[in-house]
């Protein structure tokens, strides 16, 4: 996760400050990077990360069920209406996809419900910030499907507090999926348009990186069951061993 601590450190020396919509920011445009999953699973260490509450909102996204969601963490409590990521939903369709057309190009998940075709979005609790995500498969050596990657994409980035959050909510779908279909995890990409911290928080960002990540990374383990069965506890995480939590306020 150092490319993640590099991040935070770019947007503090380098960014721009602006008033956006819910406050001033320091932000900078287009910013990626790159996790491989091979070599573990990347759960910031830097502070401690609630692994149960990502688990529960991705879930409840591959169910379509917000009240799954609402009803077991609080992450979406500053936000009324419907959450906006229903189209995660789809996720078996892509595991069907990959079994039968693993080397398809067209194994995208859009979440964004754009408001020049279905009007104002007044009933959703916030437009999507990550709006899309892209599998893709490798082959071995005989050009066989090997190892599956993912790619997922973000209009906004709350790099402080949001991003660790969307990093491992999307690696632990790529090991779901790598699941079902029999692959190998692979590489995880992040692309975000505007990445950007929030002032209030550029102090407790001074904490953050000040800290030494773990070398190794953690190991994520899933057991055996029905995709749309999962529970937060069948997710087996190993070797974590994070600094304290740095608590701070979500800005709505």
């Amino acid at each position: 996760m150092n490319d993640y601590l590099q991040l935070l450190r770019d947007i503090k020396k380098d960014g721009s400050n602006f008033v956006g919509r819910n406050g001033e920011v320091r932000g900078l445009f287009h910013q990626s990077m790159s996790m491989d999953l091979q070599f573990g699973f990347p759960l910031l260490s830097t502070k401690r990360m609630t692994l149960k509450t990502i688990l529960y909102e991705l879930l409840g996204f591959i169910r379509g069920d917000d009240s799954y969601i609402r009803d077991n963490t609080k992450i979406w409590d500053k936000w009324e209406g419907v959450l906006p990521y229903t189209h995660l939903a789809k996720l078996p369709s892509i595991i069907r996809e990959i079994e039968s057309n693993p080397f398809s190009r067209r194994l995208v998940l859009s979440h964004w419900e754009d408001p020049w075709i279905f009007g104002n979005l007044d009933g959703f609790a916030l437009p999507t910030c990550h709006f899309a995500c892209v599998f893709n498969v490798q082959p071995d050596n005989l050009g066989q499907p090997y190892k599956l990657n993912l790619s997922f994409f973000m209009r906004s980035s709350d790099v402080f507090i949001g991003l660790p959050f969307n990093i491992a909510s999307y690696a632990a779908m790529l090991e779901i999926v790598a699941k079902y279909t029999g692959l190998i995890p692979g590489t995880l990409g992040y692309t975000g348009v505007d990445c950007h911290i929030y002032t209030q928080h550029l102090e407790l960002v001074d904490i953050q990186v000040m800290r030494k990540p773990q070398y190794y990374l953690p190991r994520l383990r899933i057991k055996n069951k029905p995709l749309m069965q999962l529970e937060p506890e069948d997710f087996i995480i190993n070797n974590y061993n994070p600094h304290p939590a740095i608590k701070a306020e979500v800005v709505a």
